[in-house]
């Protein structure tokens, strides 16, 4: 079935002088943890040319892992943030609280709320690196010990943690939504009349 969708799929892309770059192609089977009955298929053959198997794959800065944990995604976005730890520790002593306040807003939330409404419905275990970094470059910016209590050190900066973002970001969506609904009926109450 896959080989015939690829034939039809080849048959189009040459009807529309378009063409395939199968060296950056690649397949991604999406399944339970449990259901492993796919593993068996490595590769598919496109045009003649092999297509490999991969175990995730990267859309709009989304990475996006076979078992959709989103483990992947939250190492990666982890380890590119990473690099703020050397930064923040220098500047962490020199600027007051509400530019370092402002500084992690510019260079770490907006990194962390991108697709959080995506990733952020994960595990708790997959989401705690993420919620430790974010403590610790907090406590780096705002020159606290690293014992401080993380609840006084959100109260004190009034930034929310990453689940309360993930929350925040849901109820945004769900009143743009419920607005919208709201807004079309009332259009079409008065148009109606």
């Amino acid at each position: 079935m896959a080989t015939d969708t690829l034939s039809q799929l080849n048959i189009w892309f040459e009807s529309n002088k378009l063409t395939l770059h199968v060296d950056k192609t690649s397949f991604t089977i999406f399944h339970a943890r449990k259901n492993c009955n796919h593993a068996c298929i490595e590769s598919f053959y496109f045009n003649g040319t092999r297509i490999r198997k991969s175990h995730f794959t990267q859309y709009l800065g989304l990475v996006i892992d076979e078992n959709l944990t989103w483990k992947q995604h939250v190492n990666d976005l982890r380890n590119s943030l990473l690099k703020y730890i050397g930064i923040f520790h220098h500047i962490g002593d020199i600027l007051p609280a509400d530019t370092a306040i402002q500084i992690y807003y510019s260079f770490i939330y907006s990194r962390l709320t991108y697709a959080i409404e995506v990733y952020g419905t994960a595990c708790t275990t997959v989401i705690k690196p993420l919620q430790t970094f974010q403590n610790r470059i907090l406590k780096l910016l705002l020159k606290k010990p690293r014992r401080f209590n993380t609840n006084q050190l959100y109260l004190d900066c009034k930034v929310l943690k990453i689940n309360d973002i993930h929350m925040y970001c849901m109820g945004v969506i769900v009143f743009k939504v419920d607005l919208k609904s709201r807004i079309t009926r009332i259009y079409i109450l008065e148009v109606g009349k």
